[in-house]
Parts: C-alpha cells; sequence; structure tokens
C-alpha cells in the first residue's frame, strides 16, 4: 500500500537550523539544490579534464603556471621565550607558490615576502620575477596559461583582470589566459612545494637553527642544497608599484563569481567565459565554445551622466618608473616610464606588437 505522506500539502518539516515548511517547499528546495550541484560537479570535472589536456599538449610557444598561495609561515627559533612561544611578537613570512609547465619539463618555484598582503598587486609582485625568468630561459614562450583558484580577494576580480591584460604583455607574452579550478577543488601542486618548504623549515630549527624574520627564511632556502625549489624575494617596494598600474575606478565584470577562465591578446581587453576550452591553443585564437563574452576594460571605469566639469589644472606629475598605457596607430600598447626628460617620458615597451 503506497504511502500519501509526501503528497499531502499541508505536512510541515523541520530543518537542522530550525528553519519549518511544507513537503512542497521541501521538494523545491531540494530541486534548487539539485541543480546547483549538477552545476558543481560538471564544472570540477571539466575543468579538470581540461587542465590535465592542456598540461599534455603543450607546445613550445606555451607554457603553464599554476600558482597558489600557501599558509603563512610563522618565524620560530629552537629555543623560545614564553612571551614569543605563544605568538605575541612573532613575524610572519608570505609564501606564493608555483609550478611552470613546459615541452622541456617543470619547474617549481617559491616567492617569499615579509608583506602580509594577498591581494592581485601583490600577486604580480610576486608573479613578476617568475615570468622574468621565463621569457629569458625560453624566448619562444609567447602565450601564458595562469591555473589558480578562485578566491575573489586574491585571483578572481576585476583588478587581476586588468593586470592579466596589462602586465602580461610587459614581460613579453602575447597571448595569456587565466584559469580557475572549481570551488573546494582547488588543491594540487602548488600546495605541495608550501608543505616542502614549511618542512625544510621547521627541520632547520629543530636542528639549532633560528628563523627570526621572513628573510632569514628566504635566505635559508636559498643557501639549502640539492633543492629543485627555485625561490625569489618580494619586497614592499615590488608590491607598490602595482598599485599604480591599477585605475583607481574599475566597475565590476558581470558574473564574475561564475567565471572560470579569462583570456586577453591586447591590452586592457579580456574575453571571459563560465568554463575554460583550449580546443584552439596550438593556434593561438579564442575559439567560441561556451559563448565567450569581449569586455573591454578600459570602457568600465565610472563615467557619469551629469555635464563633466572641465579639468582643474595639475602640477606636473613624475611618472618615473610607474606603468601606462600609450595609444599608437590606434593599437594600445603597456609601457614602464624609464625616465623624464624635460616635458617627454622615455619609456620601454614590450618587444612584440599587440594585436
Amino acid at each position: 500500500m503506497k504511502s500519501n505522506y509526501l503528497r499531502h500539502p499541508l505536512l510541515k518539516f523541520r530543518g537542522n537550523n530550525g528553519s519549518t515548511g511544507t513537503i512542497e517547499d521541501l521538494k523545491v528546495l531540494f530541486h534548487k539544490k539539485l541543480e546547483c550541484l549538477a552545476i558543481h560537479q560538471f564544472n570540477w570535472i571539466h575543468q579538470t579534464e581540461q587542465f590535465r589536456t592542456l598540461k599534455q599538449n603543450l607546445t613550445e610557444a606555451e607554457a603553464v603556471l599554476h600558482i597558489d598561495f600557501s599558509e603563512n609561515y610563522a618565524c620560530k627559533m629552537s629555543t623560545e621565550v614564553q612571551a614569543y612561544h605563544f605568538g605575541g611578537s612573532r613575524k610572519q613570512a608570505t609564501i606564493h607558490t608555483a609550478v611552470l609547465y613546459t615541452v622541456h619539463g617543470t619547474k617549481s618555484y617559491t616567492t617569499l615576502s615579509d608583506s602580509l598582503r594577498h591581494d592581485e598587486r601583490a600577486v604580480w609582485a610576486h608573479l613578476e620575477p617568475i615570468l622574468k625568468e621565463i621569457r629569458a630561459t625560453y624566448p619562444q614562450i609567447m602565450t601564458l596559461h595562469v591555473i589558480s583558484d578562485g578566491p575573489v580577494t586574491q585571483y578572481r576580480n576585476k583588478a587581476n583582470f586588468y593586470l592579466l591584460s596589462t602586465v602580461a604583455f610587459l614581460s613579453g607574452f602575447k597571448h595569456v589566459s587565466w584559469n580557475y579550478s572549481e570551488k573546494s577543488h582547488g588543491k594540487g601542486a602548488p600546495d605541495g612545494i608550501g608543505g616542502a618548504v614549511k618542512r625544510d623549515a621547521n627541520l632547520y630549527v629543530r636542528r639549532g637553527g633560528e628563523l627570526q624574520t621572513p628573510l632569514d627564511l628566504y635566505e635559508m632556502l636559498t643557501k639549502k642544497s640539492g633543492s629543485t625549489i627555485t625561490h625569489y624575494w618580494v619586497n614592499e617596494e615590488s608590491i607598490q608599484k602595482y598599485d599604480e598600474l591599477v585605475p583607481e575606478k574599475l566597475t565590476a565584470v558581470k558574473g564574475t563569481l561564475k567565471i572560470h577562465q579569462v583570456l586577453s591578446s591586447q591590452a586592457a581587453q579580456i574575453s571571459h567565459r563560465e568554463v575554460s576550452c583550449f580546443c584552439q591553443h596550438a593556434e593561438m585564437k579564442t575559439c567560441l565554445c561556451y559563448q565567450p563574452v569581449k569586455v573591454d576594460l578600459r570602457d568600465t571605469t565610472d563615467n557619469s551622466l551629469s555635464t563633466p566639469e572641465p579639468p582643474k589644472k595639475q602640477p606636473p606629475q613624475d611618472l618615473s618608473g610607474k606603468f601606462v598605457i600609450v595609444t599608437y596607430d590606434e593599437l594600445p600598447y603597456v609601457g614602464q616610464v624609464l625616465q623624464v626628460v624635460g616635458e617627454e617620458n622615455l619609456s620601454e615597451q614590450p618587444h612584440t606588437t599587440l594585436s
């Protein structure tokens, strides 16, 4: 005999959080949760397969950089007074990890800093020495694919979209894509690098060494023989340099939380979509799979509808060392001002033309 219990519209349920409702309400909620789970499952499997396929089919002109922030390392000594032992004045080191994949093999990196910033400006300061090494070691690489998890405070936000569409070209790359793993599925090779670094640090302390500052940690790691991990130091000034590059006003890109791939082949212009696709990566083209959306980040600043006031005359600004975007023959170029001579700026531009 079949029970009509679940068909009775007046029966109620009580959730673990104290919420109540009818059986019909429960069925509607279940279907909503099931739909979210299906999307999550698809994104997880799809992104994982795309990353694996990309790494297995890289060309000479491509590189994959898988990155992640490791948990900050609390500096320690072999013998500590009570106040220091319980963290009263313990300094922390920021550790950003990366694994590089090319047709020539893999290479591991860490960048360390005494700055505790983990925002997108800090991310690019940590990436800068690695990108310089890639271009110096493999000048034939013109396409960079970055893989990371998707925290909005670090990697998946409007400022990072702007930086990836400008800084990468300044380093000499012609094409860049940033790809995000699905939520709660971001563990990977970079996490192993962070664990290895902390294990070496703890072993050094147990053997009588002292790591009082992040710089002590960096110097210990660079002197360690037999390590296959390359280490770089990032100071506060390097991070502040990127603060100058991001415009003060950038409106959010619509659907940011759903984005899993951002691509750029021209300064300040991106295409994004909800999942990654690399079906035309060998041709360095952006395919039309999964309906990519184009965005000109130069048009995302907040423009008021009211009549603008005439600009006030500003005193001359020293642009030395700052990044700029200039237009030449109706094409944008990224450059860095090296020196100001009179009323003209001497700037350094990428060796490749952006088209």
